[in-house]
Order: structure tokens, then sequence, then C-alpha cells
């Protein structure tokens, strides 16, 4: 699987169900010029539209469902993650859809539309995926910051 293909067929999906979204992790930081290595793909949805989310996601193969993660020291609205999984032989691919408390969350609302691979993908903006990056404390979220900040864009 090309996490970039399964990216864009998600944001696909989401787009026919009529799903508010947001790429972020890792996948949003290459998008914003940063690439780094990433093993999953991850999406902010808001709370009310988790179940057409996870609809639109098993239409593209990603149905393989892990369920519930609870997050440590949530913040901005996210409380906690659903995973679903897409396999296709040996090959595992991990979507994780962050829980927002709401479309209206600052977060959600401050996105950006990028172009990649002849589709439009909905990401957070350098500013909010900073903020986001900022409070949890993760390593590979502290260098996320440093990349995004040093002043390219």
């Amino acid at each position: 699987m090309e996490i970039i293909k399964e990216l864009c067929a998600v944001a696909g999906a989401f787009a026919d169900h009529g799903v508010s979204y947001a790429v972020c992790g890792g996948l949003a930081v290459a998008i914003h010029g940063r690439p780094r290595m990433t093993i999953d793909i991850d999406f902010i949805v808001a709370a009310n539209e988790l179940a057409t989310a996870v609809e639109a996601a098993a239409s593209v193969g990603f149905d393989d469902v892990t369920g519930w993660v609870q997050l440590p020291g949530a913040m901005w609205g996210i409380n906690r993650l659903y995973r679903i999984n897409k396999v296709h032989g040996s090959e595992l691919l991990t979507l994780d859809l962050l829980e927002i408390d709401s479309a209206e969350n600052e977060l959600l609302a401050n996105r950006q539309v990028f172009e990649l691979e002849g589709q439009h993908l909905v990401v957070l903006s350098k500013s909010a995926l900073v903020k986001m990056k900022e409070g949890t404390g993760r390593t590979k979220d502290k260098l996320d910051v440093e990349m995004l900040n040093d002043g390219a864009e």
C-alpha cells in the first residue's frame, strides 16, 4: 500500500460523504513542506461526524476496527481517537480519526486546502498544527514543531 494514495482515497471518501476533516500528524507536516517518516494516517473529525467518517473510510477498505484509544493529556477539544486499519495481504496501514469536540473548534476551523496528486486535501494550517503538537510532550511532536517553525514556507 502507498500511504499517499491511501490518504487521497480516504480524503476523497470523506468529501463524497460530506465529512468535514483536516489532515494532521506526520503527513500534515510533510504537506507543509517538512517531510518525515510516518507509518499511519491521521485526520481530525468532529464528534458528530465520526460515524459518517468511519463509514466513508470503510468504503475505501479501512474496515479492520481497533476502536477507541484514550489520549493522555488531551487538549484542544481532542480527548480520544478511533483507530481503523486497512489490511491488504501482509500489509497493514492504520488510520487514526482524532475526535474533536465540534466543527467550530478553532483547530478544525483553521484549515488550508492543498492539492496532492490532483486531489484537494484539507489540512490543518501550519499554526494549528504547531499548536496541536506543542502540548503533547512527545519527542517527535517537538521535532515537528521545530521543523515547522524553522522559517521555511
